[in-house]
């Protein structure tokens, strides 16, 4: 059984119980002694749990982007960039450029491929259509 630090001398326990140490002891002490013989070394109380975070709209919530691209699609990417920050507030782009002429957005928080091109020729306006068609899908 793992413990999660709160603070400095308070611990969460996978079952929800918060412990505060009281005396000066173990970690795997305070989990063996909370669990199996009830010892009073520690105040517990239930806390909430955690759940998985469900949307409400179908706007697209906060993102990590990167976009990795070729240094002949600059001016696709700076166009692509703008139409991101003006339309889709929450979302931070991070730009990494190189040289197989490729291009790439990639969802860091979904950790999913948005965008995958090679060798094409490209439209801004095409790719922010795909890209927020694939942030919506991936919800």
């Amino acid at each position: 059984m793992e413990a999660i630090h709160v603070s400095e001398n308070v611990s969460m326990i996978k079952d929800g119980n918060r412990i505060k140490k009281i005396r000066n002891v173990s970690e795997n002490d305070m989990i063996y002694k909370h669990r199996i013989m009830k010892y009073p070394y520690f105040k517990m109380k239930k806390i909430g749990r955690y759940c998985k975070v469900s949307k409400s709209n179908n706007f697209v919530l906060n993102r990590d982007i990167e976009i990795v691209y070729d240094y002949r699609y600059c001016s696709v990417f700076i166009k692509l960039k703008d139409m991101i920050s003006l339309n889709l507030g929450g979302v931070t782009i991070r730009e990494r450029c190189t040289d197989d002429m490729t291009f790439q957005v990639y969802d860091c928080l979904q950790n999913i491929t948005l965008i995958k091109r090679k060798n094409e020729d490209l439209l801004a306006e095409d790719l922010f259509r795909e890209m927020v068609k694939g942030m919506q899908q991936s919800d």
